[in-house]
């Protein structure tokens, strides 16, 4: 699942920026973007964690899936700011 998520993230982390940004406010975009991201994860991690889905045999798989988890949520966050073109 983890390797899911981290293609996912990879595919939309170079749909985002493969094309330059535009110049106004692009890191603070990024910043808020990358802010709201951490808050769905977050959500995320609470709710499998509510239903007691949140368990892991070994801290490498822990924190391979919570990266891959919080890079693929901030990765959509900023493609759909981005490419949806509906806040530009």
């Amino acid at each position: 699942m983890s390797v899911i998520f981290i293609a996912v993230a990879a595919l939309s982390f170079f749909m985002v920026f493969k094309d330059p940004l535009p110049e106004e406010n692009y890191i603070q975009t990024i910043v808020v973007a990358s802010i709201i991201g951490l808050g769905i994860a977050f959500l995320l991690f609470f709710i499998l964690h509510v239903m007691e889905l949140y368990y892991f045999k070994n801290l490498f798989k822990l924190l391979l899936f919570s990266s891959s988890v919080i890079a693929f949520c901030i990765s959509v966050v900023l493609c759909i700011y981005f490419k949806s073109g509906i806040f530009i």
